[in-house]
């Protein structure tokens, strides 16, 4: 039988970074680095890329997914950014009840599905997901560049939505697919936008593995929940 999704990607988390000082101050999100840790678990993702044949590689345009992608990479590939795949932006914590704040974060994606809700006062979740499903279309059935194989590295926010759209769910579901740091899903898609109607565009074989920590025995909070704990 002639195999029908010749193409694989493995969409990945960036690694740790820290969006809080030292004293709690909030740090610009769109210039945070990886930390050592997070260093190190993209590092430890070189184990699960090792030798799948990656062509291509893409990021969103911050430096903590470029980063996670050169290190998990070791290098070996450039990497090519994909503005429209940038973080959902949030509006200010500030602007939230201190009270309320650590609740509001780590529930952040509750009712996302529900018409003009915005990411903790942000961005509407809804433009957030055209601009995402829009970016990985493009990506994956409309580039000029053919590739048979390629890591993309992006966001919670972004990875929730692309799987949520690749699962043919709305944003409700998104708070149920958790994205720890450094996480990989691997994706196997059809060859165009419209292939043979009697199957998927796009299956996900596995999802949210993390190489740092296979067992997740570590992980316990959920992406949110982690950020809430800084405040």
């Amino acid at each position: 039988m002639t195999p029908r999704r010749p193409r694989r990607l493995y969409l990945m988390r960036h690694g740790e970074v820290s969006y809080f000082a030292a004293d709690g101050t909030p740090v610009d999100p769109r210039t945070v680095p990886l930390t050592a840790h997070g260093r190190a678990q993209a590092e430890a993702a070189q184990a699960v890329l090792a030798g799948v044949g990656i062509e291509r590689v893409f990021a969103s345009p911050l430096p903590r997914t470029q980063e996670t992608a050169r290190l998990a990479t070791a290098g070996q590939v450039a990497v090519e950014v994909i503005d429209d795949l940038r973080e959902v932006r949030a509006g200010r914590l500030r602007d939230i009840p201190a009270a309320e704040r650590r609740d509001r974060v780590a529930t952040a994606y509750h009712g996302a599905e529900q018409p003009g809700a915005t990411f903790l006062g942000g961005e509407e979740m809804a433009v957030f997901a055209a601009r995402v499903t829009a970016a990985w279309d493009r990506l994956c059935f409309a580039d000029p560049v053919p590739w048979t194989c390629a890591l993309l590295v992006a966001h919670d926010a972004v990875n929730r939505v692309i799987l949520a759209h690749l699962l043919g769910c709305d944003l409700s579901v998104i708070e149920r697919l958790e994205q720890d740091l450094a996480g990989i899903a691997i994706i196997d898609l059809a060859e165009a936008a419209s292939p043979d109607p009697v199957l998927p565009s796009a299956v996900v074989r596995a999802m949210n593995i993390t190489a740092h920590d296979l067992g997740k025995a570590q992980l316990r909070l959920n992406s949110m929940e982690w950020v809430a704990q800084s405040l």
